[in-house]
């Protein structure tokens, strides 16, 4: 019996307040009887009915229409108690939701059903945005979920964010799911309402669990609905793009359970080559200057990985003009070996015209490089040039305060070099040197530094004057190894690339989900076409970005293995778990206390009226 009651009641012990009706019955009964005045002829009619006893039993509580109201009130008012619910899905039992659209890369794949079948010619994104007009409540918050969650629309009607998720477009990154749940939360805000995630549930690139995501959401009464739209897919894919000087290597997987015959085109190239099921293949490439694409064949159900794109620094000629009277054949060679880079030397006190884009200071006899030089220099710098000046013995007798007050001691003490993590000492070891210089160089960016115990001095150092920019380097050669080192030429190479507003081949080809701080406010061109001013440059879309009023093109790839593995066969053990029936839609048990309560005071209100048409009160 207690099963039975289960399935309408919450707290089926309530019920035991229809116990009150027997007071009521024997109250009712006991109540005091008006006087009979005997009328023979009546008596002879009520006799026959008596013999009817139960019948007349019944009948006498049936007739007072009060009596009947107030059993009712009281079994209404029991079943109160007893909390009266219905069993609705969840999703019909709240008025707030908040959807969560995957839009991620692979949502770009063209939509199959798990047998492979094509079910049309849609991709799931675009299946993805159906479902979620489908699953709109009436307050509405939209979230879509890429690297990043990003709130397309917050609170809206329907009709509001029926339109914003028409025109939502997939971005080329991976998904972060469990971040845009925790997000939903927020936006919730302790309301009741629904967590409706939209996605092919493949990969999520944060580590955290979405069981944890929705136990935690759930524990605080949210519904969480899970839309699934993976299937099966054929995919063979770019998963891996390096530029490393002039050449290309790109890795291309193929994700499906049997051989492939591809081609990849690099303008006028291409190759044809077979792979194995699962297998990878390494492609070596000769760069093309400024921007380019590379293509793979043939064409398959996810797109986004059959293109690569390229972009390689056009051979732009750079001036530098090394000021010495001493000339060092380590920092010289180093120089020379810079592609682009034009070197000239220079004696002082003799200087040719200053027409330079870089000037390095190095090894120069006190009292030979005179003030005027140094001025015009510092004018220089101040328009846009870069100068290095390098430690060397009798730097501290060289008056550079035209163009930035050293104030430099030398001091007789050996010390660690540490350089700081930047993408310029990535790799480097400066090592140890014998001696160094005390140096006042105010408002700099430190590369490395050297600390003996007292206090710290920089060794190589940033500094910023008008449009130009000062690069101390502190390693003196009489007194350091670092001139020995491999990489060496490796660091003047990416010195002078920093300095003449040049990128390296990682800083122009990166992969989408990165993002860069631009250098003050700047015009950005999208591959698709767009254009925005920031100062901040999310590569989420898959191509070139230009950068304006420079001109420099900035490459960006997918190159994501685990992206490119679109068919559901591919799915991890906990997308499996989320797919599951006990992990779908669940009922929910929705309260009925209040209607209930609305209903017993309809009825006192009509006992009240029926006591005052009668006259008992």
């Amino acid at each position: 019996m207690a099963s039975i009651l289960d399935q309408y009641f919450l707290n089926p012990y309530g019920l035991l307040g229809l116990l009150a009706l027997i007071p009521l019955i024997i109250i009712y009964l006991k109540r005091p009887r008006p006087r009979k005045i005997a009328f023979p002829s009546i008596e002879f009619i009520m006799g026959a009915r008596k013999r009817k006893s139960l019948f007349s039993f019944l009948s006498y509580f049936i007739q007072d229409y009060l009596f009947l109201l107030q059993v009712l009130i009281f079994i209404i008012f029991a079943a109160a108690m007893a909390y009266p619910y219905v069993s609705m899905k969840q999703s019909e039992a709240v008025s707030n939701a908040v959807i969560i659209l995957d839009a991620s890369a692979s949502m770009q794949t063209i939509h199959k059903d798990n047998t492979g079948v094509e079910i049309d010619k849609r991709t799931r994104f675009e299946r993805a945005k159906q479902t979620a007009v489908q699953n709109l409540a009436d307050i509405n918050t939209v979230i879509l979920a890429a690297d990043f969650p990003e709130a397309l629309v917050t609170e809206a009607d329907k009709g509001t964010a029926t339109r914003l998720i028409q025109e939502a477009r997939p971005k080329s990154t991976l998904t972060n799911l469990y971040d845009a749940m925790i997000l939903g939360d927020d936006y919730l805000e302790g309301k009741q309402g629904k967590v409706v995630v939209i996605s092919d549930f493949l990969h999520n690139a944060n580590d955290r669990s979405l069981l944890t995501a929705r136990s935690i959401l759930e524990s605080k009464g949210i519904a969480v609905e899970f839309r699934s739209l993976a299937g099966n897919a054929s995919n063979a894919g770019i998963v891996d793009v390096k530029v490393e000087g002039k050449k290309v290597r790109i890795k291309v997987k193929n994700f499906n359970q049997k051989p492939l015959a591809s081609t990849v085109a690099y303008g006028e190239t291409s190759k044809t080559f077979n792979i194995d099921p699962l297998g990878l293949e390494s492609i070596e490439l000769d760069a093309r200057e400024g921007a380019s694409e590379i293509s793979l064949l043939p064409e398959d159900d996810f797109m986004p990985d059959n293109r690569a794109y390229i972009s390689m620094q056009q051979n732009a000629s750079v001036r530098l003009l090394l000021i010495t009277n001493n000339r060092s054949r380590f920092l010289y060679t180093a120089l020379e070996l810079l592609p682009g880079v034009k070197v000239d030397v220079a004696e002082p006190p003799v200087i040719p015209r200053l027409d330079y884009e870089i000037f390095i200071l190095h090894n120069i006899e006190p009292g030979k490089l005179l003030p005027g030089a140094v001025k015009d220099i510092a004018e220089k710098v101040g328009k846009g040039a870069g100068v290095v000046i390098a430690a060397h013995r009798g730097m501290e007798n060289i008056d550079y305060r035209e163009l930035v007050d050293l104030q430099a001691k030398r001091v007789k003490k050996p010390l660690q070099a540490i350089r700081k993590e930047s993408r310029l000492t990535e790799g480097m070891d400066f090592g140890r040197v014998g001696e160094y210089y005390d140096v006042s160089f105010p408002n700099t960016t430190e590369l490395a530094y050297g600390n003996d115990g007292n206090r710290s001095a920089p060794l190589i150092a940033f500094a910023a004057k008008g449009s130009g920019t000062i690069l101390y380097y502190g390693l003196d050669e009489a007194s350091s190894s670092f001139h020995y080192e491999l990489l060496y030429p490796v660091f003047w190479k990416r010195m002078i690339e920093q300095m003449a507003g040049k990128l390296d081949e990682r800083q122009l080809n990166m992969k989408t989900g990165s993002i860069l701080s631009l250098d003050g406010l700047k015009e950005v061109e999208y591959p698709d076409g767009s254009k925005s001013a920031s100062k901040t440059l999310v590569l989420d879309q898959s191509g070139i970005y230009t950068i304006r009023p420079e001109g420099k093109k900035i490459a960006a790839n997918l190159a994501q293995e685990m992206e490119s593995a679109v068919s559901s066969a591919f799915a991890s053990e906990e997308s499996k778990k989320l797919l599951s029936p006990a992990a779908q839609e669940r009922e929910a048990k929705v309260e009925m206390t209040h209607l209930a309560a609305l209903l017993l005071l309809l009825l006192l209100f009509l006992e009240l009226f029926i006591l005052k048409y009668r006259g008992d009160v």
